[in-house]
């Protein structure tokens, strides 16, 4: 992984009054192919954020500061190592960035299980013993195949606790602290980014703050959503679905007759 400063940055004796624009890209070590949806954070030499962005499909992303201070700029994305470079305070109303970031394959142990049916069965059960905000599978079979992402699913059911993105560079946020949540899937805490397929989702629970702090820790401090997928045996399984919820999913699907 590697950052590269475009241009000579001259050191300023004070900060100016006027805003400081970070501009930059986001490309694979290996092919130099753009990297979309990069969590750019700055912070300053405390560690205190200063502005946040995500790269769009070119790679590309554009932070402004207000204050010219020393700060570092971190650039990460799941799948990727992350990048961050250090910079003094630089004069410039403009400083040009260019990130590099390596691929990392993700490698798990074998892992032999019997009774996977009971498992997702057990799973429910503990979410509703706590008390999470539950979806549950019969509720997600209604709504999956509507669905182009995870993002739409929630927004499908409902989803309690969490605001949907406002545009395509945005996150799930909850409502509690305007941050966004952190994914769980299948009990792995994979950060606020995740790809699902919704036709692969069992069921979900939305998590508070605190509910997610709990059970998670630091890891998921802001809120998360907790997905399980489904496994062969499962109730709801490849559409499965009660006559009555059938019923319900065929009538709202057909489109209405004029009188």
């Amino acid at each position: 992984m590697r950052c590269l400063l475009a241009g000579a940055l001259a050191l300023g004796a004070s900060a100016s009054a006027q805003a400081q624009v970070l501009k930059g890209s986001v490309r694979t070590l290996d092919t130099s192919l753009p990297v979309p949806s990069v969590e750019i954070m700055v912070r300053d030499s405390l560690g205190r954020e200063l502005a946040r962005a995500y790269s769009n499909d070119a790679g590309l992303f554009a932070i402004s500061l207000r204050d010219r201070v020393a700060f570092s700029v971190h650039a990460r994305r799941l799948g990727f190592q992350m990048a961050e470079t250090n910079l003094p305070r630089v004069s410039e109303d403009t400083v040009n960035l260019e990130f590099q970031l390596a691929e990392v394959a993700t490698e798990t142990d074998a892992v032999t299980v019997t009774g996977m049916a009971a498992l997702n069965a057990q799973r429910l059960e503990d979410a509703e013993r706590r008390g999470w905000a539950l979806y549950r599978p019969e509720i997600i079979a209604q709504h999956r195949s509507r669905a182009r992402d995870l993002t739409e699913l929630l927004r499908s059911v409902g989803a309690r606790n969490v605001q949907m993105p406002r545009s395509p560079r945005d996150c799930v946020r909850s409502m509690r602290n305007n941050q966004c949540v952190t994914y769980v899937v299948d009990g792995q805490v994979l950060g606020p980014d995740a790809y699902v397929l919704p036709e692969d989702v069992y069921f979900l629970a939305v998590l508070t703050p605190t509910e997610s702090a709990v059970m998670y820790g630091n890891r998921a401090i802001n809120g998360a959503v907790v997905v399980y997928t489904r496994m062969n045996g499962d109730r709801y399984d490849d559409g499965q679905l009660p006559p009555h919820l059938r019923r319900a999913e065929r009538k709202a699907a057909e489109p209405r007759r004029p009188r």
